[in-house]
């Protein structure tokens, strides 16, 4: 099991791109506190270079380049840190002199970013690990198994409570927890930048499945699936949310209680208000509607045994 220790250290990262860089084009963020990011601007004029404390033993970072669609997730400690920076791929970027980010991507090499079995007995086997939350967040809870999730969500203790995603992670489990299947669509008002606000609820139809789809008015995919549940499947009620449209955008109270951090993202709500799936696909709808009407006739025969009885 490996140990951590939560002091506030120096540290320093310096990035090497293939041309002359442009300091400027490169901003850190570091997560070590509770509230938003601190923003590092290079501390050298002709080199990227970022120095600073840590307000713990380490923190996650994020590296942005104007010119890179993704930044580059990282963990910063107590050490000197190089980044050959890969602006086509910032993740394959090469990190030496971290033995904290050299443990993660060992980690993520031998288990695969899918093999959640593998995450999950690394987080067993270090529970204190800053990275440990990093791992949960991002590639076990979108498993869908909040139950499992919650569990090992439990046993992490020592620095892993510090860390910035440990914190993140309550609320997500929280969230999922109360928009999971089998659970009552829970009441939510929605604020429109423009328009009255509704309530989530009071838009369900109870005769029919609906699926409310969270997109934006700038994404191809979430109008493409917008199209195909109108013309796949015209018998639903479809609800559907832009982000863009949201008071608040990714941080309107709907996405943060519903837990969306990507779109499109499909909800799905039986004819009794009860919730059938999260996070569906478009291809899955055909079988998750017919799970669901099983289900619900299989309540109408529990509950009225006479009228089954007599059908028969």
């Amino acid at each position: 099991m490996l140990a951590w220790t939560a002091v506030a250290q120096q540290f320093s990262v310096s990035v090497v791109v293939p041309t002359k860089p442009r300091v400027r084009d490169f901003t850190l963020l570091i997560y070590d506190t509770d509230s938003l990011p601190r923003v590092l601007k290079s501390s050298e004029r002709k080199s990227v270079v970022f120095t600073g404390v840590l307000h713990s033993g380490a923190a996650y970072a994020e590296l942005h380049c104007r010119n890179a669609a993704r930044p580059l997730h990282f963990f910063i400690e107590n050490s000197d840190i190089t980044i050959g920076y890969n602006a086509d791929n910032p993740e394959a970027s090469p990190i030496n002199g971290s033995r904290l980010n050299s443990i993660f991507r060992y980690q993520i090499e031998q288990c695969g970013e899918s093999d959640v079995e593998c995450l999950t007995r690394f987080i067993v086997e270090n529970p204190t690990s800053p990275v440990a939350p990093y791992i949960l967040d991002r590639y076990i809870v979108p498993s869908g198994d909040y139950e499992m999730a919650e569990q090992i969500y439990n046993m992490m203790s020592g620095d892993a409570c510090n860390a910035f995603h440990y914190k993140q992670l309550a609320r997500r489990l929280k969230a999922q927890k109360a928009f999971s299947p089998g659970n009552h669509l829970p009441d939510v008002e929605v604020a429109f930048l423009k328009g009255k606000p509704k309530h989530l609820d009071s838009l369900v139809v109870g005769n029919k499945t609906n699926v409310i789809l969270i997109g934006a008015s700038y994404c191809r995919q979430c109008n493409d699936t917008k199209n195909g549940l109108d013309s796949i499947y015209p018998e639903m009620n479809v609800i559907a949310f832009d982000v863009d449209s949201l008071s608040g955008g990714w941080d309107a109270p709907l996405l943060r209680k519903m837990d969306v951090d990507h779109i499109p993202f499909l909800l799905v709500v039986g004819a009794d208000g009860r919730i059938v799936a999260r996070d569906a696909r478009l291809w899955e709808l055909g079988r998750i509607v017919g799970v669901a009407e099983n289900k619900e006739q299989e309540n109408r025969e529990e509950t009225n045994p006479a009228e089954t009885e007599k059908n028969q």
